[in-house]
């Protein structure tokens, strides 16, 4: 067995234990959050990373909605995002939820009042827990990156991501994709952990790089801190118009 495949199984287990509850939390918070960040030893590849998460799915919200691994993150990606468009005209506004997981984004943003949601992920496991939460209108099974997804120019309002960019996951080759399917005028929301934008070398460039090449605008950019409730992780979180 490969190192890689050792460590994929090793964490796996970790998902797919039972008994104490607090304790396994622990070990997704210490190991799991970990490897997936590419914060460790282990060189985790993407396709490792979508295999832990086919075996996470289905206890993926349970695991990240108990009391040592709150995870307030999308919550805010959510609010913040809603925020950026006035109440009343929300249900008018095509939203594009990228690397969506298993909802949890979609299902804030529909209680904010942003009810034209599609999704694409990576993940089919995920996405068919997102399904069933009847959210979205169009779930897209798609690696984002540099390639072309199943969806037309300018087709979105804007768009949400958040959790996403890591060197095992979303990269900035994936920029010009987004937008292309954002409409002129529209805007795109992105949350990144703080430690994970140190890490992605050219990433801060490639965001400067297209505003400056007037392909998006900055409209806003902040830290914040505690990425997860009980961690003194930051987070960064940017907001472009696209031009």
């Amino acid at each position: 067995m490969s190192e890689n495949n050792a460590i994929v199984n090793s964490v796996i287990d970790i998902i797919q234990s039972t008994g104490d509850h607090e304790r396994k939390e622990k070990q997704v918070v210490n190991s799991v959050s970990r490897i997936l960040s590419n914060d460790s030893d282990a060189k985790i590849t993407p396709n490792d990373a979508q295999r832990i998460y086919t075996a996470w799915a289905d206890s993926y919200d349970k695991d990240h909605g108990d009391k040592v691994y709150f995870y307030k993150t999308p919550i805010r990606a959510a609010k913040h995002f809603a925020e950026l468009f006035i109440e009343a005209e929300r249900a008018a506004v095509k939203v594009l939820d990228i690397a969506a997981g298993t909802g949890a984004v979609g299902l804030e943003l529909q209680r904010l009042g942003l009810t034209d949601i599609d999704a694409v992920d990576a993940n089919q496991a995920m996405l068919d827990v997102a399904k069933s939460k009847n959210v979205y209108n169009r779930l897209i099974c798609d690696f984002l990156g540099p390639n072309t997804l199943d969806i037309k120019d300018d087709a979105y309002d804007g768009a949400v991501a958040t959790a996403c960019f890591y060197r095992t996951h979303v990269h900035e080759d994936c920029f010009p994709e987004l937008i292309r399917v954002i409409k002129p005028g529209g805007l795109l929301l992105m949350q990144i952990r703080g430690d994970a934008l140190e890490e992605m070398v050219g990433f801060k460039e490639a965001m400067k790089q297209l505003e400056n090449d007037q392909k998006w605008t900055l409209v806003k950019e902040e830290y914040f801190p505690n990425w997860f409730s009980d961690k003194a992780i930051e987070g960064f979180r940017v907001v472009y118009r696209i031009n």
